[in-house]
């Protein structure tokens, strides 16, 4: 009996992860297009000036930052299931490698581009 609920209790869990990362990965997705989709209308059509360019750009940045969390938490919490059972030093190489992404890329520490 008590293995049954085990077995319940990891199905759930898995179901959970695959859950969060497919909408993650998704939502990422989507509003990558819709920021592209923004950016691209900004510079083509050159009629978005002054305070409603600005508003524009603002908005892309927020779905861009939107994206990049939705990915964050696509990633994280599988790779922490990853690292969960394992010995505390890939647990404090996932924290680090966290932080790392969370300073890095969603509050654009280090520009790629």
């Amino acid at each position: 009996m008590a293995r049954r609920v085990k077995a319940k209790e990891a199905r759930e869990k898995r179901d959970l992860q695959k859950t969060v990362a497919f909408w993650g990965l998704a939502l990422a997705a989507i509003t990558f297009i819709v920021a592209a989709i923004i950016n691209l209308v900004n510079r083509f059509a050159g009629i978005f000036d002054g305070d409603l360019g600005a508003t524009l750009k603002l908005v892309m940045n927020i779905f861009e930052l939107l994206s990049k969390v939705f990915i964050l938490l696509a990633v994280a919490l599988p790779a922490y299931s990853y690292v969960r059972g394992r010995k505390r030093g890939w647990k404090i190489f996932y924290w680090v490698a966290l932080a790392v992404y969370i300073l890095c890329v969603v509050f654009d520490v280090v520009s790629i581009a």
